[in-house]
């Protein structure tokens, strides 16, 4: 019984599904921008997706403005006001100024990253629009990636299988045990 119930376990393991990983939508390395507007198209392979949008500006400032990620065809923006911000490893610069994102630094290569994660159905195509301006001809990087193997908040149903059936392997092995014999008899002090 324990034999078969650990090879069902082993055959769920296998079958949770595998996640895609970071997508990288656009790269560019010292490119003019002035209000260019870019309109990225990319497959949602899970329910969460998280975009992440990095730059530098050395020494000048990029804007990312006019932020949107829509269903294809959609008009509702899925991205909220709030960015999360990840500095730069090496002399971070980035701000974000209502719904703006701008980059600046010091050091070439060295990228500020904001991203947010928002809600998607997997297979259904969504687009990220925006408008670039790089205030100056400076050596600039900018890289837009999503990734939706974001973990989802509540568990599959291949964990919550899991999870059950574990607990039913221990409460299997505590029932299967031998009892031990009971005397019975009253306790005596001496």
């Amino acid at each position: 019984m324990l034999k078969r119930l650990l090879a069902i376990i082993a055959l769920l393991q296998f079958s949770t599904p595998v996640s895609a990983a970071m997508t990288t939508l656009l790269n560019l390395v010292d490119t003019l921008a002035v209000d260019s507007p870019y309109s990225l198209a990319f497959t949602a392979s899970g329910t969460t997706t998280r975009l992440s949008v990095a730059g530098y500006n050395v020494p000048g400032i990029t804007k990312v403005s006019d932020n949107s990620v829509t269903l294809s065809g959609g008009s509702i923006n899925l991205l909220g006001p709030d960015w999360i911000y990840t500095p730069a490893p090496q002399n971070p610069a980035a701000f974000q100024f209502t719904s703006d994102l701008y980059f600046a630094g010091t050091t070439i290569g060295s990228y500020d990253i904001f991203s947010q994660d928002f809600a998607t159905t997997a297979g259904n195509i969504y687009v990220y629009s925006f408008l670039l301006d790089n205030l100056g001809p400076d050596r600039t990087g900018f890289r837009v990636t999503v990734d939706s193997s974001i973990a989802p908040s509540v568990p599959e149903t291949p964990v919550w299988t899991m999870l059950i059936m574990g607990f039913g392997a221990v409460g299997s092995v505590a029932r299967s045990r031998p009892k031990q014999a009971h005397s019975g008899g009253a306790f005596t002090a001496s």
